[in-house]
């Protein structure tokens, strides 16, 4: 159990550097985690790549399917 004194302590100042140099210690252990997760890829010299990505599954618009509200059924796209 905590003391009332502890209790009221209030967090550590952050210093004017403190908060740069934190997130700069983050990044750096988010590269790091990166690098080693990286290093058992390989190469596949045979692996197919294509230069063109199709995103036109991110702008179509979610079919309709079920009854309206009137009982009718509904077809077609949101619109």
């Amino acid at each position: 159990m905590q003391s009332p004194v502890e209790k009221n302590k209030s967090p550590p100042r952050l210093l004017p550097g403190d908060a740069e140099r934190q997130a700069r210690l983050q990044k750096m252990v988010g590269l790091r985690s990166l690098r080693s997760h990286c290093s058992c890829l390989r190469l596949d010299p045979d692996a197919e790549f294509h230069d063109v990505i199709d995103c036109s599954a991110l702008f179509e618009l979610p079919k309709v399917s079920g009854t309206l509200r009137d009982g009718r059924p509904a077809t077609g796209t949101l619109a």
